[in-house]
């Protein structure tokens, strides 16, 4: 038995920055913040697991978001440094005092009264198990339908990722990986939806 996640929140800080510590799923695009029974699908895309394993980056971490001023869209920018866990793929935790560093950009839309879209950016850099670095890109976004007159029966949701990935493993050798998975989620009534995902 372990703690999944239990964190620290603190609101009340100058220039809209909110500060958060603990264990907590890390700002890795969408889907690594999700938890596995909100998912609209039995088992997680390959791309991500291979990135990230089962579990995601989920960490004793300290996170710093800054909500942007800006009037046009919602938009966030999120710092994180986490010790590391030591089965994941991508990441090890180091022996010394060496972090996973990560940001993420996030970008919100309103469409319509009915629609929405979001667009997000992410970059993390730490120790893999080769006592280098590996670094990883992605970038994801998530287009979501939900009529207001009938958002019980009707709905529509269109997310992907994308990863890229450049791992050191000696001086000479280099790794570079890439990976995507798209789904749609479509709700034909109360509790009927239709689901297809595409993974690469």
């Amino acid at each position: 038995v372990e703690v999944e996640e239990g964190y620290l929140t603190a609101v009340a800080m100058p220039a809209t920055l909110q500060l958060k510590a603990g264990i907590f799923k890390q700002a890795v695009v969408r889907i690594n913040s999700t938890h596995a029974h909100a998912l609209p699908f039995v088992d997680l895309p390959n791309s991500y697991v291979n990135y990230f394993g089962d579990g995601g980056l989920n960490d004793e971490s300290l996170s710093l978001n800054w909500l942007v001023p800006n009037k046009k869209f919602y938009q966030e920018l999120i710092f994180q440094a986490t010790s590391g866990r030591s089965e994941s793929p991508s990441f090890m935790q180091s022996q010394g005092n060496r972090f996973i560093y990560l940001a993420h950009l996030k970008n919100f839309f309103t469409l319509s009264d009915n629609a929405t879209f979001e667009l997000g950016l992410t970059g993390i850099s730490g120790p893999n198990d080769s006592s280098l670095v590996t670094n990883i890109a992605a970038g994801d976004f998530n287009f979501k339908w939900k009529p207001v007159k009938v958002n019980t029966y009707k709905s529509l949701t269109w997310q992907s990722e994308i990863y890229y990935g450049n791992a050191a493993y000696t001086s000479s050798l280099k790794k570079r990986s890439f990976g995507l998975y798209s789904f749609i989620d479509y709700q034909v009534s109360k509790r009927w939806f239709l689901t297809g995902r595409y993974d690469y």
